[in-house]
């Protein structure tokens, strides 16, 4: 289908080739072969009379037109896929909807594992993908490739609607034979001791860790990095290391850990974990059922 001279069907490859800056990547998002896309690369080109992506070193960058054109070319796509694809009827018990949420493992466990188990019995069609938290998890939610995202407040754009789900205080934990602690953890002991901290795999801190950082330029002793707020705990029993993380969590693992739990030697900024949702979205009954949900209970789990 063609309108001004354009073919409609050119859009949903154009977005993939601004978005990913790579005909093979784009290529590989839309299954098509190379040679397809670089046809329609051609094609669009020609349309629009603008090269679009030019090569800049060893990678292609965008013109000034292409990056004027990104957000409105999404947006298009994503209020045309929220008219076709709202489920009118829908009925959570007879779904088949997958729901795509991106959430730290902290948030899941301390949380989101409860909301499946209901789920499962109430709606037991629908299903759910779980991403871990990255630089790019906004640009995911903008671009519709996720449903939901969770995470801080300060993770948050101001572009997409949120809602408050719940609030959070820090743990300072440590085996309970550590020998360096003794009832409580001064600032000194904070930083003279090893930590154990959490990087994600795209060397992205959580928040403590950038609050931290910002405050006192992170001169702690980092001893042990890992990818999982639930490795915490188990890196630190057994030695004098200690971790710093949110205290549900923290509280969670000390009722079957030998850990102690300490207040942090710092006035620390709450931590508020965020439901968020394209704005295209919104309308989506499914969407809104299941905001619903995760609200309610957020609502009853942490009040």
């Amino acid at each position: 289908m063609r309108y001004r001279r354009l073919d409609l069907n050119l859009l949903i490859a154009l977005e993939a080739l601004l978005s990913e800056k790579s005909v093979t990547q784009a290529a590989v998002k839309l299954h098509m072969t190379q040679p397809a896309m670089s046809g329609a690369l051609a094609r669009l080109r020609e349309n629009l009379d603008d090269q679009l992506l030019v090569q800049v070193g060893r990678q292609l960058e965008l013109t000034p037109r292409a990056e004027t054109l990104l957000e409105p070319v999404r947006d298009i796509i994503l209020r045309v896929d929220s008219v076709l694809l709202n489920e009118a009827d829908f009925d959570p018990q007879n779904s088949k909807r997958h729901f795509v949420i991106v959430a730290s493992d902290y948030v899941i466990r301390t949380f989101l594992i409860d909301v499946l188990r209901n789920v499962h019995q109430s709606a037991p069609g629908i299903s759910f993908e779980f991403r871990h938290p990255s630089k790019n998890s906004q640009a995911e939610l903008a671009a519709g490739d996720i449903d939901f995202f969770i995470g801080p407040e300060i993770d948050t754009s101001g572009k997409h609607p949120s809602s408050i789900l719940f609030e959070d205080t820090y743990s300072v934990i440590a085996w309970t034979d550590n020998t360096a602690l003794k009832g409580s953890i001064s600032f000194d002991e904070f930083m003279a001791l090893g930590h154990v901290i959490f990087r994600g795999s795209d060397s992205s801190l959580p928040w403590f860790d950038r609050w931290f950082t910002r405050q006192f330029k992170d001169a702690r002793r980092i001893e042990c990095s890992v990818h999982s707020f639930d490795l915490q705990p188990y890196m630190v029993v057994g030695t004098d290391l200690i971790a710093t993380m949110p205290a549900k969590l923290a509280h969670k693992y000390a009722e079957y850990l030998p850990l102690e739990l300490y207040d942090p030697p710092m006035d620390l900024p709450v931590l508020t974990e965020v439901l968020q949702w394209n704005s295209f979205r919104g309308e989506d009954p499914a969407i809104q059922w299941f905001r619903k949900v995760l609200e309610e209970a957020a609502s009853t789990k942490h009040t």
